[in-house]
Order: structure tokens, then C-alpha cells, then sequence
């Protein structure tokens, strides 16, 4: 049995629910988590059946670098397992065994549009000093591993997919859409209303698909930034606001299909868990998705419009499904389990 510290500064979302499905699928071994929640968001996971301790990460560098040695050197944690970009700085800043540090980043931020070209330079030349200071990179996905070979050095690189385990009432069997049944096909996107996840892109899918007078609900499952849910609502998507994590499943099993329109992720875990419930799927096509071999993604609003209006004409449904199987079968519990064994020990 090996001793797990989990570290992050970004306690919420996909990353709170990938923390507590690596406890869940390594229960041999002991974890502990050292976390700061993000600001205003609720985890929407609890973890105290699964950790020894959970402790605050104070949010300013040396603090958060001082209280993981601390930890560290209280508990001497076999693995100090870093999540996310800030975290994996404070943790490998903090001169821990390099054989011990293990680094996730959910996502590299030098790959995000929010940033300038300036400054996603600098955080993959930070990335790639770091990569110095600590022995294991973990990619959620096979895109996330082929970022970090860009910025490994000596670095042991090991595939970590994402997974989920669902509570039995989410699982339910979805009934196919009928045009006949006079119900608009209910298409959802979950998310925080961030540019991240681009609600512009999704707001102008809900304009097209209003000129086409396609019979289509869309509806956004999250909230965030004011001015965004705005446009979103003005687009004619629904805005459901902050959910918990409970709340947004339930209203997924609602959904005929699952639309993901981000501008850039990692492997998001919002996608795993329309697959698990049985939703058909569709995605932009963005290098992290179409890496993972899903079919008909969509490059434009237009394309996407042009999808939803082939399914309510009966068409393109076995592409949607089999993006369903072949997520569900390769980014399921038991693959997780198998990696966790090969880099837990």
C-alpha cells in the first residue's frame, strides 16, 4: 500500500471529479488531499470516505509551497500527486524526492486561447524547467501526453485517462429521439460559462439552428461570467446557473444528444459522463477530442447546425452512438484501474 498526497489549487469542476475517481479506483493505497477550492464553486464531490486528512492549500506561492513540504514531511507521503498547472509549480518548486512527484495538468495552460501568444510562451518555458524538478507526467488523454513530450526533459510519461463511476440512478437507458413525439431534441453542453468553453460558439449553433427552424432545445448546463450567460440567453439557449454536481446529472439524463464546444481542453470529464449515461455525442473538432478518434466533429457553428438538423431528419445517430461506445470502452473504470496500479505501484 502506497501513501498519496493530492495537491491542487483548483478544487472544482472536472478536476475535483477526477481526484475523487483516482481515490475510488486505487482504494488499496492512502490518499490525502491538500486543496484551495476555486473561488465561488462548489467541488460538488465530498471526499472524506476516501482520505486519511484533507488540508487548506493557502493560494500564495510560498505559502502553498511551504505547507506542502510541511505535509510532506508530516506524512512522507510515498507520491505527491500535482493537479493542474499552479499546483504542479508550487509542488515541484518545493524540493520534494524527484522520484515521488508525480504531475497531472488537466489541461497545459500554454495551450489556452484565453492567453497571448507572449504569455503561453512563457508558461511552456516554465513547464519546461519544471519538468526538472519531478520524475512522473500523467496525461488524462493521449493529446495531454503529447503535449508534455514538448516539454519533457527526463521525464517518465504515463497515460492516466480520465474515467467515471456514476451513481446507479444517473444510469438510466435513453429512449431514441422520435420527431413524431413532438418534443424539441434537447441538446446539452456542460461547463462553467467561461471562455474556455466558448458559449459564443454554442450561442451561435442556437442562432443557426433558429434560421433553420430546427425543432432543437439548446441548454447550458453551468454559469459564470454575467455577460456571457447573457448572450447565451439572448441566442435562445437555456441557462441553467450554478449547479451542483448532482443537479447537472440529473438534468443530463433530460438529454437526446451531448454537444461539447469548448475551445480547448484536456480531456473533459463532462464528456465521460454524457458516455456513461448513454447520451449520443457529438464535439468540435478541436485537437484534444479529435485525437481521441470521435467522429463528426464540427469545425463551425454552421457544421454543427447541419448535424442537429440531420438528426432530427434521422440521420447521423450511429455516428453519435458509436462516439458513446467507444468513449465508454476505452475511458472506463477498469482502464483507469490499470494505470493507476502501473503508477501508484
Amino acid at each position: 500500500m502506497a501513501k498519496i498526497l493530492h495537491v491542487t489549487e483548483a478544487l472544482g469542476g472536472g478536476v475535483a471529479t477526477a481526484i475523487a475517481q483516482y481515490m475510488m479506483h486505487a482504494p488499496q493505497h492512502q490518499h490525502a488531499l491538500l486543496a484551495a477550492a476555486r473561488e465561488g464553486v462548489d467541488p460538488g464531490v465530498s471526499y472524506h470516505q476516501f482520505v486519511a486528512f484533507q488540508k487548506n492549500l493557502p493560494r500564495a506561492l510560498w505559502g502553498a509551497v511551504r505547507a506542502i513540504r510541511e505535509t510532506y514531511h508530516d506524512w512522507r507521503p510515498d507520491f505527491v500527486h500535482l493537479h493542474s498547472s499552479f499546483a504542479g509549480g508550487y509542488g515541484r518548486l518545493a524540493g520534494l524526492p524527484w522520484r515521488s512527484i508525480i504531475y497531472t495538468p488537466h489541461g497545459y495552460a500554454f495551450n489556452s486561447l484565453d492567453f497571448s501568444p507572449f504569455k503561453r510562451t512563457a508558461y511552456f518555458a516554465a513547464e519546461m524547467l519544471l519538468s526538472l524538478l519531478g520524475q512522473h507526467i500523467a496525461g488524462v488523454s493521449p493529446y495531454e501526453v503529447a503535449c508534455a513530450k514538448k516539454v519533457s526533459l527526463i521525464n517518465t510519461l504515463h497515460l492516466l485517462p480520465n474515467a467515471i463511476t456514476l451513481p446507479h440512478r444517473f444510469v438510466r437507458p435513453s429512449q431514441p429521439w422520435q420527431k413524431e413525439s413532438g418534443q424539441p431534441l434537447r441538446v446539452m453542453m456542460v461547463g462553467r460559462v467561461l471562455p474556455v468553453k466558448d458559449p459564443a460558439f454554442f450561442a451561435a449553433v442556437a442562432r443557426r439552428c433558429a434560421e433553420k427552424k430546427l425543432p432543437v432545445q439548446l441548454t447550458w448546463l453551468g454559469g459564470g461570467d454575467e455577460a456571457l450567460e447573457k448572450h447565451l440567453a439572448e441566442s435562445g439557449v437555456q441557462v441553467s446557473g450554478w449547479l451542483s454536481r448532482d443537479e447537472i446529472l440529473e438534468k443530463m439524463i433530460e438529454a437526446d444528444v451531448y454537444c461539447h464546444t469548448a475551445a480547448w481542453e484536456a480531456l473533459p470529464v463532462t464528456i465521460l459522463e454524457a458516455a456513461m449515461m448513454g447520451k449520443p455525442i457529438f464535439v468540435r473538432d478541436i485537437t484534444a477530442l479529435s485525437a481521441l478518434g470521435l467522429r463528426g466533429c464540427v469545425e463551425t457553428p454552421l457544421q454543427a447546425a447541419e448535424m442537429l438538423k440531420n438528426l432530427c431528419d434521422g440521420e447521423g445517430w450511429d455516428v453519435c452512438t458509436e462516439n458513446q461506445r467507444m468513449l465508454q470502452e476505452n475511458y472506463s473504470p477498469d482502464v483507469q484501474r490499470q494505470a493507476l496500479a502501473a503508477l501508484y505501484g
